[in-house]
């Protein structure tokens, strides 16, 4: 009778113990195959080879789920029927049969005879002898994850021992079968967090560079989605108020693009389109759709929104092509990128919050030093000369001349307050050039030595000493810039405060960072009143943190001081080249028209 395994037992066994000990043997050799694959997807071919041959059969084929979880779909043969085999496979590809109806009615719980099979009654030409096949479910913890054909020569039907044999052996596949799922989601899993780890380290890049606005953060994020985490289509909308506009939109050369108007950054994103959708309710959405108007390939894809608490900031969208469906570590894992996302652009709008406090705590010196020096200077200006006018009516010309002398001096002194003061908003000017090497910075520091006034004026050497670097070291401007105001405000308290009398300010590169030096042997001062004071010192010190470095300061009343600063030398990013990042051409998870 078909189905009957056709081993050799020991010989004097009763004929049941000896069918017992065959069936021992093909369960064993098929589970030692089994075990011995990670990926079973991978080696139907060879498990449906060994099936057909332990069992003596003619043919076996086999369905699994599809990615949806319903539909079953041809994935392996063996020993077809030039019937059945022809244009590869069609009629088991095609069409339907009474085991689909078992196995979507949840009927399917043991293998059956099938008498009726359509496929092998509509088939036409050589049918290799098949009449009547057995189907099997390859059950696993979770149910039934698809269905085991197989078909013997003749008319004759299974008999009970060969069904209760098929069933295990379907046992056996379909506990493989979930094992290696189970492997493979986990190892997808783990990959979807590792990119994610890789993005994030990618976007930690900008701050230490100084690149964080908001469409600065959305583009690298985009790019590094892109890069790390397999998405040919990447596009991140950032609110604008009550609107959503598009701050990034990127997708790989020659990547398939739904039809639709192209997107580009700054848009606004139509209020019936996903995002919009994603962005009102506050939810991830997941998908799949066709990747062209009427191909079979899929495209996944994912909108996610950018939530920090009950804010929301935004929405990314990402599609990847040629793929299953996300899985639920994948998922897990988008929804994280989606949380660090949203911390990146929180993180970068305090810091342009903080900058944009600094620069008016930096207004609001500039007024008081305006109020405390020229101001001061230029009313006893105009006393002095209002005084020498009076000596000059009374007839003393020497009272007159002492006092035009010292309104002289005032003079000098508020035009050379006014001459630093025009130098600090020349240089806060992003329209002035700033150093974009070491070389050029200690240049910048050299002439800021020898041109100020005051050290001319009360005789104080001024020194500046460029210690172990390459000139050619590349240096951001706005770190270039941050060094510049640090020598600027402590030369300037050397000079105006300290009582100086020679001031060094030395440039040296070490283990990755800039460090400019500035000492004086003036008078010294206590350094916890200069942080807590709100002077200038501590607006440098807040300049110093922004871009990543530093700053400290030594000092005691009648010893001096020594004001240290550093900055990062880390490169600023690249930028993405024309041909690798290029403007979509519709919105991710968009349907095809």
């Amino acid at each position: 009778m078909p189905g009957r395994p056709d081993l050799a037992p020991p010989d004097g066994l009763a004929p049941g113990e000896r069918a017992g000990r065959g069936a021992l043997a093909v369960l064993s050799e098929i589970a030692r195959l089994l075990n011995s694959r990670v990926d079973v997807q991978s080696a139907f071919d060879e498990v449906l080879r060994l099936v057909t041959e332990l069992l003596g059969l003619r043919t076996a084929w086999l369905f699994l789920q599809g990615p949806a979880g319903r539909r079953l779909v041809f994935t392996s043969a063996h020993g077809l029927p030039p019937a059945l085999e022809v244009d590869g496979a069609r009629p088991l590809r095609h069409g339907t049969c009474d085991c689909f109806y078992l196995f979507y009615d949840g009927e399917l719980r043991e293998a059956v005879n099938v008498v009726e099979c359509s496929r092998l009654q509509e088939a036409r030409g050589d049918k290799g002898g098949l009449v009547y096949h057995a189907s099997v479910p390859l059950r696993a913890s979770h149910g039934v994850l698809g269905v085991l054909n197989v078909a013997a020569e003749g008319e004759s039907l299974f008999d009970e021992q060969a069904l209760s044999l098929l069933t295990a052996v379907g046992e056996h596949l379909g506990t493989a079968l979930e094992r290696s799922r189970l492997f493979t989601r986990e190892r997808r899993r783990a990959a979807a967090f590792e990119a994610v780890d890789r993005v994030m380290r990618r976007l930690g890049e900008l701050e230490p560079a100084g690149h964080l606005s908001l469409e600065a953060v959305a583009w690298r994020f985009a790019e590094a989605c892109r890069a790390e985490v397999g998405a040919e289509r990447v596009a991140v909308a950032l609110a604008d108020g009550e609107r959503l506009r598009w701050g990034a939109v990127a997708a790989e050369v020659g990547a398939p693009l739904p039809a639709g108007s192209a997107l580009r950054p700054g848009d606004a994103v139509s209020p019936r389109s996903l995002a919009a959708a994603c962005w009102r309710k506050g939810r991830p959405h997941f998908g799949q759709r066709p990747a062209r108007r009427g191909s079979t390939e899929l495209v996944a894809w994912a909108a996610l929104p950018i939530e920090i608490g009950r804010r929301r900031l935004g929405v990314v969208l990402l599609e990847r092509t040629g793929a299953v469906g996300w899985t639920d570590g994948e998922r897990a894992a988008l929804r994280s990128l989606a949380d660090h996302l949203a911390l990146a652009l929180e993180n970068a709008r305090l810091v342009a919050r903080a900058r944009e406090l600094a620069r008016v705590e930096e207004r609001h010196r500039l007024a008081r030093d305006l109020h405390d020096a020229v101001s001061q200077n230029l009313f006893s200006l105009t006393m002095l000369l209002a005084a020498g006018r009076q000596h000059l009516q009374a007839g003393q010309p020497g009272e007159a001349s002492r006092a035009m002398d010292e309104a002289q001096d005032r003079a000098r002194a508020a035009l050379a307050e006014m001459r630093r003061l025009v130098r600090e908003v020349r240089v806060a000017s992003p329209a002035t050039p700033l150093p974009r090497t070491v070389g050029q910075l200690a240049g910048e520091l050299s002439r800021l030595a020898s041109s100020d006034p005051l050290a001319g004026r009360m005789g104080v050497e001024v020194r500046c000493v460029l210690g172990r670097c390459d000139p050619r070291t590349p240096l951001e401007p706005d770190r270039a810039e941050t060094l510049v105001r640090v020598a600027h405000e402590a030369l300037h308290n050397a000079l105006r405060h300290a009582a100086a009398r020679s001031v060094q300010l030395s440039l040296a590169v070490a283990r990755g960072r800039l460090r400019l030096v500035v000492r004086d042997d003036g008078r010294g001062f206590e350094p916890r009143r200069a942080r807590h004071g709100g002077g200038g010192l501590s607006i440098v010190a807040e300049r110093c943190r922004l871009v990543g470095g530093g700053l400290r300061i030594r000092s005691r009343p009648g010893q001096g001081s020594r004001v240290e600063a550093w900055v990062p030398l880390q490169p600023a990013p690249e930028p993405a080249p024309a041909n690798g990042l290029v403007p979509a051409g519709g919105e991710p998870g968009a349907r095809p028209a």
